[in-house]
């Protein structure tokens, strides 16, 4: 029987190793295949992007701000008014106000009234022989004065709330004062 083989044949041991081998290689180089065709395909997506960065740059729409209207009814130009001839210097006609004008007098102002008398009710001598109420009453009216007339009212109100911050603080001590000694003679023996 080994002489009727043909010369050029394998035997069934080695022609399965052989295919085999040939089919392993094929296999790797239809996955060698695959793996070029998806980086090509890469590769021409990304000369796609960068070719069309390069041709436009994108537009980038800015967002709308409130109030900013479309500029383009504006665009036209506005009629033109028909001209009229102007009138010559010697046919203008000039005709007197229709009121007399004012003459010209100093303006007073009305602060300058009402200073004199806030100074009178916050002097410091007049102050000291008054009662803590009626230094409070006084900085009230002159408070009143000088808002009435439009001036600045903040001296007299930084006064007023230090002279009541005082007053409470010297209520509260007293009072807690007052406190402490009904109960140290409450708990004293005796």
């Amino acid at each position: 029987r080994s002489q009727t083989l043909p010369t050029g044949r394998m035997l069934a041991g080695e022609q399965s190793a052989a295919e085999e081998e040939l089919q392993g290689r094929l296999r790797m180089e239809m996955e060698a295949h695959e793996l070029c065709r998806g980086q090509a395909k890469d590769l021409e997506r990304k000369l796609k992007i960068a070719n069309s960065k390069l041709s436009s740059p994108p537009r980038v729409r800015k967002p709308a701000r409130f109030g900013i209207t479309d500029p383009g009814p504006y665009a036209v130009a506005p009629s033109t008014m028909p001209s009229q001839p102007s009138l010559r210097k010697e046919n203008r006609l000039s005709l007197p106000a229709l009121k007399p004008l004012r003459s010209v007098s100093p303006r007073r102002d009305p602060g300058d009234a009402v200073l004199p008398v806030v100074q009178n009710l916050l002097d410091e001598t007049v102050m000291m022989s008054r009662s803590r109420a009626e230094q409070s009453r006084s900085r009230v009216e002159a408070f009143n004065k000088l808002g009435g007339v439009g001036m600045s009212t903040w001296d007299v109100r930084c006064a007023e709330k230090k002279s009541r911050y005082q007053d409470m603080n010297s209520f509260t001590d007293s009072m807690y004062a007052s406190f402490h000694d009904w109960r140290n003679t409450y708990n004293s023996p005796g």
